[in-house]
């Protein structure tokens, strides 16, 4: 029998619909934050001293020093932590959020300094939420998706700041990299308390102490509610230098060949 045109593409649209059908599978599932990981961010170094906390500090110095204060005090409490440096080199912005976000960190912490101010300030991010936080977001603001779980992490630190007698004010901010996490994420800056200089041991201890108590307090309150995370989002391209020429140097008549 000789099918007629209008007959053949009927019986393949027939076809394809249960073949369509078939074919169908589900999205791979997006990796768990990892529940005890935490990613600290101690701010500049490198050739960015950051700010001059005295005549022989810089801040670079005293965030990479709080940096282990604190990595010390949530490893004696089970967490497990990766620093963004842990000597004085500078990465930048987008490398520094590329290195939390491919470790799957269940909190974040951008560790700053001043010696200006009162006490501890503590920001997350001003971003507004995101309705859907399973879509791939833009890099500047993967944030977006993490806002109200950094905003649950605001309101407990600033608790645990009470509850230790360490003044805090919070706030929102968007300095880099906090924008680009895609983990819930929470910016420190550090400064004097009344008297006492940010380079007292005591106060710092009092610090990690008070931010590992409200890091242990929202990783319990999320433990039944731990949910997938957001796409890694892409980070801008690094430009490439154009290569330098190498100048030819003339060759001396005479010379070997």
């Amino acid at each position: 029998m000789t099918l007629r045109p209008h007959h053949t593409l009927a019986l393949c649209l027939a076809l394809a619909v249960p073949l369509a059908a078939q074919q169908t599978h589900d999205a791979p599932a997006i990796p768990a934050p990892i529940r005890n990981l935490i990613v600290l961010d101690p701010a500049h170094g490198g050739s960015d001293s950051g700010a001059h906390l005295t005549d022989s500090l810089l801040e670079k110095d005293l965030t990479l020093a709080l940096a282990g204060r604190l990595k010390s005090t949530l490893t004696a409490h089970g967490f497990q932590v990766i620093t963004t440096r842990d000597g004085d080199t500078g990465p930048t912005s987008d490398q520094r959020a590329e290195l939390a976000n491919h470790a799957r960190a269940s909190v974040c912490l951008l560790l700053h300094a001043s010696n200006s101010g009162s006490g501890a300030y503590l920001a997350a991010s001003s971003l507004t939420p995101s309705d859907d936080e399973h879509i791939a977001l833009p890099w500047d603001t993967a944030q977006s998706a993490y806002v109200g779980d950094s905003a649950s992490l605001l309101d407990l630190a600033s608790k645990a700041f009470t509850s230790a007698r360490v003044p805090a004010i919070t706030l929102r901010s968007s300095v880099p990299p906090i924008d680009s996490l895609t983990c819930p994420a929470l910016l420190l800056e550090l400064a004097p308390n009344g008297r006492t200089p940010v380079t007292s041991a005591d106060y710092q201890q009092s610090v990690a102490d008070a931010l590992t108590a409200a890091i242990t307090a929202f990783r319990d309150q999320n433990d039944t509610t731990l949910k997938n995370a957001a796409p890694i989002p892409t980070p801008p391209p690094t430009p490439v230098k154009p290569k330098v020429p190498r100048p030819v140097t003339p060759k001396t008549p005479g010379a070997a060949q």
